[in-house]
C-alpha cells in the first residue's frame, strides 16, 4: 500500500510566498515520511487554487525532495497548447529524475471555461484533441497532426521524455456508466484497461 496527498491549495488570508513555503516545507516532511507522491489540482479564477500553473509549481521541489513523486490531478487539456504542454512535461520529466506523475482531464466547471473564453459544450471535444497530441508526442520523436483545433505538420521534439519512457499517465474517472467508459476509450484508441507504461485510465473528467 502506497500513500499520496492529493492538494487544492487554496487561497487564505496572508502573504502568496509565505503559502508555497509552507507548500514546500509540506513537501519536505511528506518525502522525509516516506509518502509516494504529491498530487496538485488545477482550477482558474477561483479562490479554490492559489497555483493554477502546476508545471511551475512542480520545478521547486525536485532537487530538494528527491524521493517523492510529484504530479497532476488533473492538467486541463482544454486550456493548454499541446505542443508547448509537451515540451513542459519533457523537461519536467528530466529535472525530476523521472518522478512526474501525469494527470489529464478536461474541468469540470463550465465557469472556467467560459472565462478563459472556451465554450463549455465543447470541452470534451477540445480534451480529446489535445489528449491524442500529447500521447502521440510524448510517444514519437516528430509527428503530424490535423484535427478541428490543431494542425501540425512533422513537428520534432528533440528534448524527449526521460530514460526513453513517457511519465506515467492517467485520467481520473468520474461516476459514469459502463458505455460510457468502453465509448470513449475506443474513439482514443485505448484498450478498455491499459496494461502499459502509461497507467492510462478512462477520460471523462
Amino acid at each position: 500500500m502506497r500513500f499520496g496527498i492529493f492538494d487544492h491549495m487554496e487561497f487564505r488570508s496572508g502573504n502568496l510566498a509565505e503559502l508555497y513555503e509552507e507548500r514546500l516545507r509540506m513537501l519536505e516532511f511528506a518525502d522525509e515520511a516516506g509518502f509516494w507522491c504529491y498530487h496538485k489540482a488545477e482550477h482558474h479564477f477561483i479562490r479554490l487554487d492559489a497555483a493554477p500553473s502546476g508545471p511551475y509549481f512542480w520545478r521547486l521541489p525536485h532537487s530538494a525532495h528527491p524521493g517523492i513523486r510529484l504530479g497532476s490531478l488533473v492538467l486541463l487539456l482544454p486550456f493548454y497548447e499541446p505542443l508547448r504542454l509537451i515540451e513542459e512535461v519533457c523537461m519536467l520529466d528530466h529535472l525530476s529524475g523521472g518522478r512526474l506523475e501525469l494527470g489529464v482531464g478536461k474541468g469540470i466547471s463550465p465557469a472556467e471555461h467560459t472565462l478563459w473564453g472556451k465554450d463549455p459544450e465543447t470541452a470534451r471535444e477540445r480534451f480529446e484533441e489535445a489528449f491524442e497530441i500529447l500521447r502521440t508526442g510524448l510517444a514519437d520523436a516528430t509527428f503530424s497532426y490535423s484535427g478541428d483545433n490543431h494542425e501540425f505538420e512533422k513537428s520534432p521534439y528533440p528534448i524527449g521524455h526521460c530514460k526513453n519512457q513517457g511519465p506515467p499517465s492517467g485520467t481520473p474517472p468520474t461516476l459514469t456508466t459502463l458505455e460510457n467508459i468502453v465509448s470513449t476509450r475506443s474513439r482514443l484508441g485505448l484498450p478498455k484497461q491499459s496494461k502499459t507504461q502509461w497507467h492510462i485510465f478512462t477520460p471523462s473528467f
